[in-house]
């Protein structure tokens, strides 16, 4: 008589052992060969497959990125290299994370690459193109500074979320009209390039650190963070608005080719420099005013609905200073000095409380 019961538990190993193996098939592991070569030819990998959607890719050697190339998550290995191939202009798909620790470049051509999920880089990228593709919120961490030509988010369902500090060099970052949100990370350099169509949101203290130079500038870029604190040179285009309290430890000024606006819904400290470009600079202020540098702008408006509190150690030489509301006062808490300039309080009250002197 056959034993069903002593069989039955055999069964049962046996699926279960099917059942977790399922969820690995599709996602495999695959390794570039030594030798390295082109993505889409056999003998660049261990064991001859060549990678798709849902593989997960080692970089351990040089591989070149050609037609149709794709794969799950991918990590370049240090001192390793993932370039274009050198006949033309070519995109990898990365379906999941993109790690970096090697190289991510150019050759003769570009490449760009299209990240679905999370993304990291501590080696060197100075790729033409890196692109955000998610519909759901991607982390983003970067030890090392980023030289892709073009970094731009393409959809706006999710968030990029900064874990660590960002640091840029000579790039188009276009948001997308979506949110850069600092989560751990507190501090976005940009040397040179720009940041146009989005949001940059930080919930809580410290303070959101914007630190720019080699002719940096923003455009339609909003900054929601409890407090901005700018370092370095920065240029403004159009569009921009700065919430909550801004200090400038900056030269902030308009970019050269043409008049320029910047909108601080807020407070505005500042111990650097403000002045014009090329052109006038004009800076609508909402909330209170301190100036412990150069202020030296054409236009600054006092454009809040409420009472607006007016310090000053060091003098205004802006040439036009103007109070447009007269719903709430302007209010001195200190001594005021202005040279050159020409005061409109557009029939309000400029009222000295523990300020004596004008």
């Amino acid at each position: 008589m056959k034993n069903h019961f002593a069989i039955a538990p055999i069964n049962l190993i046996l699926g279960l052992f099917f059942v977790l193996l399922a969820p690995l098939i599709g996602e495999s592991q695959i390794v570039s060969a030594p030798a390295g070569g082109l993505w889409n030819v056999s003998a660049t990998w261990v064991g001859g497959s060549i990678p798709g959607a849902g593989d997960n890719v080692t970089i351990a050697s040089t591989v070149s990125v050609t037609a149709g190339s794709q794969c799950n998550n991918i990590t370049i290995q240090s001192g390793k290299v993932l370039q274009n191939s050198s006949t033309n202009y070519y995109t990898l798909v990365v379906n999941g994370s993109l790690t970096n620790l090697g190289t991510i470049q150019n050759a003769a051509y570009g490449l760009t690459i299209n990240v679905n999920g999370n993304f990291s880089n501590s080696g060197a990228m100075t790729n033409i193109s890196l692109n955000f593709t998610g519909t759901s919120n991607q982390q983003m961490a970067a030890t090392q500074p980023l030289q892709v030509s073009s970094f731009v988010r393409t959809t706006g369902i999710g968030r990029i979320k900064a874990t660590t500090n960002l640091n840029f060099v000579g790039t188009a970052i276009n948001l997308g009209l979506d949110t850069l949100e600092f989560t751990t990370g507190t501090t976005l350099t940009m040397d040179g390039g720009y940041l146009t169509s989005g949001v940059i949101f930080k919930s809580a203290l410290p303070a959101f650190q914007l630190t720019a130079g080699n002719n940096a500038y923003v455009n339609f870029l909003t900054i929601d963070a409890p407090q901005t604190v700018l370092t370095g040179t920065l240029l403004v285009q159009s569009n921009n608005i700065f919430k909550n309290n801004l200090i400038n430890n900056a030269t902030l000024k308009s970019h050269p080719n043409n008049y320029f606006t910047l909108n601080v819904d807020g407070n505005l400290t500042n111990n650097g420099v403000i002045q014009n470009g090329t052109y006038s600079f004009t800076i609508n202020i909402s909330g209170n005013l301190s100036n412990n540098g150069t202020w030296q702008n054409d236009n600054t408006v006092l454009n809040g609905s409420g009472n607006q509190n007016l310090a000053m150690t060091q003098p205004f030489t802006g040439i036009y200073f103007t109070k447009n509301q007269t719903t709430g006062r302007a209010k001195a808490i200190t001594g005021l000095s202005f040279i050159g300039t020409q005061i409109d309080l557009q029939t309000d009250t400029l009222e000295f409380t523990t300020g004596t002197t004008m």
